[in-house]
């Protein structure tokens, strides 16, 4: 039994120190994702506790501090430990509250009625919710999981304002706002809802990132930047863009061809459309089948063409998070990659002619990484050039997705890389 490492504010799940792990981070989502882990529950699983893995079989176990020795890896006994609960691909996901208990506290524990925490209100120091998440002591190590969590991840952000009040309920982690006084320590279910909506819930834009120190992305984002950095250099005859984004799936244990796999979705999602069957093998439909759009935008770069990519890249900067997907198409040609950083740079990791490289390479058609605002302008000038409109799609992995899809008893087909 091989010790990986503990859950702690830096490596708040087993995914993560997976991912940090010399010996196994370029498995870290097929071990997840095998037999004897898969329907494992690893939400409560609180700092300190201690992480193993048994080197013959894969499978992994932990203990957590004081906990009774039969949670404990059982090496004499040559027995599985019993395992504590949260499923292992919800924490590589990072989607609170099995990840994110509520803080055990008299104010903050109750039934129903138990009252909302004030993070504080918008102004202009603090911009955005995230900016007040990393303020707080108790939330600060959560707050992008918070953010990208289900019940916070589709909230209309357009709403939210300076001065509004940021609430968080520390029963279910969702967040909500309003312009009214803070919520009072007895208010309860009764209390009106006009004078609250839905939170806007930005995420988190470059300076924000400046400023925690580093790019945080969610652990199957993180994955699949990591995946596809391993093929830069290779040759596009190799590896074009499409089958670059494929590459860095499989090699986290994400099936795409074969039974179960990514392709065979798309192939049905076409043939359902009465299209042929590589209708959907591109960007936009990886991003459909595997994961939800967060971002997307269509315009028609007539004109003065440098202007409209600048807006376009102010626009998407806000959602930008290394790893997520992002998609160029106009009605005759597509190009697809996922997004990294480089400093203080956004950039493209994509497979095609390379003009805008943050990293020279000697090839100047292949795998690479590019200067992110700069590839937006080639594609609104090729699409100008043309007279076309230009679709950009930005997308995030979804591991309620990439699991049904693997689910599926589908028949096999031939992978295309």
């Amino acid at each position: 039994m091989l010790p990986l490492g503990v859950i702690s504010a830096q490596q708040p799940t087993v995914s993560d120190i997976l991912i940090n792990n010399e010996q196994f981070r370029h498995d870290t989502w097929s071990i997840i994702s095998s037999d004897k882990n898969a329907v494992k529950d690893y939400a409560g699983m609180p700092p300190g506790t201690k992480v193993y893995i048994d080197k013959n079989t894969l499978e992994l176990h932990w203990t957590a501090g004081a906990c009774s020795t039969a949670t404990r890896p059982a090496d004499s006994a040559g027995q599985a430990a019993t395992p504590q609960t949260v499923s292992p691909v919800t924490a590589a996901a990072g989607a609170p509250p099995a990840v994110l208990p509520a803080i055990s506290t008299e104010k903050e524990q109750g039934g129903a009625g138990a009252a909302k925490i004030s993070l504080g209100r918008l102004d202009r120091e603090n911009s955005t919710v995230s900016h007040l998440l990393l303020q707080n002591p108790r939330y600060a190590r959560d707050a992008w999981r918070i953010i990208q969590a289900d019940s916070n991840r589709d909230k209309a952000f357009t709403q939210i304002r300076k001065g509004d009040e940021i609430f968080l309920d520390p029963r279910t982690m969702e967040l909500s706002w309003r312009q009214a006084a803070p919520l009072q320590a007895t208010a309860g279910p009764a209390q009106s809802a006009a004078a609250e909506e839905s939170v806007s819930v930005p995420v988190p834009a470059a300076e924000e990132l400046a400023a925690a120190g580093q790019v945080q992305s969610d652990p199957l984002s993180s994955g699949l930047v990591q995946a596809v950095q391993t093929y830069l250099g290779r040759s596009y005859r190799e590896i074009n863009c499409y089958g670059l984004v494929v590459r860095g799936l499989s090699r986290m244990g994400i099936k795409y061809g074969g039974r179960g796999g990514l392709q065979n979705q798309l192939v049905q999602m076409a043939r359902s459309k009465g299209l042929p069957e590589n209708a959907y093998m591109t960007g936009e439909g990886l991003i459909e089948v595997s994961g939800s759009k967060v971002f997307g935008k269509v315009v028609n770069p007539a004109g003065n063409v440098d202007k409209t990519a600048d807006r376009i890249f102010d626009e998407m900067t806000p959602y930008l998070q290394k790893g997520y997907i992002l998609s160029f198409s106009t009605p005759t040609r597509g190009h697809t990659g996922v997004i990294s950083r480089h400093e203080r740079t956004w950039t493209f990791i994509n497979s095609g002619h390379l003009d805008n490289q943050v990293n020279k390479i000697r090839s100047s058609k292949g795998v690479g990484e590019e200067d992110l605002a700069s590839e937006i302008r080639n594609w609104c000038r090729v699409a100008a050039r043309r007279g076309e409109s230009l679709q950009i799609t930005l997308g995030r992995l979804q591991e309620e997705k990439l699991r049904t899809a693997r689910r599926e008893d589908t028949p096999s087909l031939q992978k295309v890389l």
